[in-house]
């Protein structure tokens, strides 16, 4: 003989007991201890936080469950591995300029699932290098017109007119289209100036064209 009942119980512990009396009159019993859990994890995303936008690529992930739980996240419909997780958990969201959208999932050890979405945005600082380029008589004569065998001093100033940092670089300086000599430029604050120089004596009499480029403007000569 069988019984079947539906139990409608509240979240917690209980302690069921059952009571089974013969045609005898003689009396068994059964106790069983159980729980039951149907609320999901509650998930908090500290960072990145909604509508925030972040002048960097390389944003924190920052969360925190309130119980042990399997999770995982999906940033722009691009999923993590499962990780066991008790209380806090940190990442690093690799990120490019633009919008992008954050669920995280977090399933307990009853099965319940809790989901958690936040909604921000990406925009890096960057940076605008201009070169600016002037010649000055080092020997010889002059300054109304330089002779042929006078040495020029060519310098190459490259100033950082954006608003963000610069990677190292280069720049090249070429007269009458052809490449003498390219020099390093370390990484430039906003704002901030490095110069070059480089001495050269022109070979023939007229008119010379001297040019300098950033490594983001080089010819290809």
């Amino acid at each position: 003989t069988s019984l079947n009942v539906v139990l409608s119980l509240s979240d917690g512990n209980h302690t069921l007991t059952v009571y089974a009396r013969d045609t005898a009159g003689n009396l068994g019993t059964a106790t069983v201890n159980f729980s039951t859990d149907s609320t999901p994890p509650v998930i908090t995303i500290l960072s990145p936080e909604e509508g925030v936008v972040y002048e960097t690529s390389e944003v924190e992930l920052n969360l925190s469950v309130n119980e042990d739980v399997r999770l995982r996240y999906v940033l722009d419909g691009i999923s993590r591995p499962w990780v066991e997780v008790s209380d806090t958990f940190t990442d690093i969201l690799h990120v490019g300029d633009g919008n992008h959208t954050l669920t995280v999932y977090a399933r307990d050890t009853a099965g319940n699932l809790g989901t958690a979405t936040v909604n921000f945005s990406v925009s890096v600082p960057k940076p605008d290098l201009r070169v600016e380029l002037f010649g000055e008589i080092y020997s010889g004569t002059g300054p109304e017109r330089v002779l042929k065998g006078t040495t020029l001093r060519l310098n190459a100033t490259v100033i950082n007119v954006g608003e963000g940092a610069s990677p190292p670089t280069a720049v090249g300086l070429y007269v009458d289209g052809k490449r003498l000599a390219d020099f390093p430029v370390s990484s430039l604050q906003p704002n901030q100036s490095e110069q070059v120089s480089l001495l050269w004596v022109p070979l023939s009499l007229g008119d010379h064209n001297a040019v300098s480029y950033t490594h983001l403007t080089l010819p290809t000569n």
